[in-house]
């Protein structure tokens, strides 16, 4: 046998999410829609693990992904085989053979992730797949503020979805905001991150831009560690999983 690990990019607009949904096999996923390329390239079924558990409606394009296979062929042949398999909203950025210990989302030690918000009144449609429109203006010196705030390790409870975790606690390496023209790119990496905890920052961050929260108020809100106090999910649409750092 060996182990795949492959780069993955997908617009994530139809898709709902990247796991598979357990007896809804109906419902298309990027998981699904890379196993069964593998299954028709190979002839074999072959479980596909990905580093990230990407939301419906959530871009990549650093998704990473693994799986084992008996066929021994060279990589190139692997992505040609499997790209013309897949669907045009998916591909294969690389594809490189691994070490058997190899796994995407267990030897990960960070992921970075960009949102991206359209901050002007009148909609784009050329963006919308992969933004978040906020007609109010923004200021993003005041939202970059904030975010260097959240850097380190902290307990993220008020920012998670309401899900249990061992742990709510995790370390932001990188969290930064720039305006280019019209569009507010927010990057955050992080050792791990907790679902919707991206997109309540952002949602956290957008309210600090407009002025309704101080640029402090996000450290206030993790230390009181309730969910009620931080800012609304942003839409799912302007998040992209950027890289996964091994």
């Amino acid at each position: 046998m060996v182990r795949l690990r492959c780069v993955v990019e997908y617009d994530g607009t139809g898709f709902a999410g990247f796991q598979i949904q357990p007896g809804q096999p109906q419902v298309r996923t990027v998981q699904g829609v890379l196993e069964a390329a593998v299954l028709a390239a190979t002839t074999l079924p072959s479980r596909v693990i990905g580093a990230g558990r990407t939301d419906a409606g959530v871009h990549a394009v650093g998704q990473v992904i693994h799986f084992d296979s008996d066929r021994a062929w060279e990589p190139s042949v692997w992505q040609a085989a499997l790209n013309a398999r897949l669907p045009p909203d998916v591909v294969l950025r690389s594809v490189q053979v691994a070490a058997p210990t190899f796994h995407a989302r267990y030897a990960a030690r960070s992921r970075a992730y960009r949102y991206a918000v359209y901050n002007l009144p009148v909609r784009s449609p050329l963006v919308a797949r992969w933004t978040w429109q906020v007609a109010t203006p923004l200021d993003v010196e005041r939202m970059n503020a904030a975010a260097s705030r959240c850097r380190g390790e902290h307990d993220f409870q008020a920012f998670a979805a309401h899900e249990n975790y061992h742990s709510t606690v995790r370390r932001i390496l990188q969290f930064t905001c720039r305006r280019f023209a019209d569009i507010i790119v927010v990057e955050v990496t992080a050792n791990a991150f907790l679902r919707h905890m991206v997109r309540r920052l952002v949602g956290s961050l957008v309210r600090v831009g407009s002025g309704q929260l101080r640029p402090e108020a996000l450290r206030e809100i993790i230390a009181a560690k309730q969910r009620g106090l931080a800012g609304p999910t942003a839409p799912a649409a302007g998040l992209c999983l950027m890289k996964v750092n091994y």
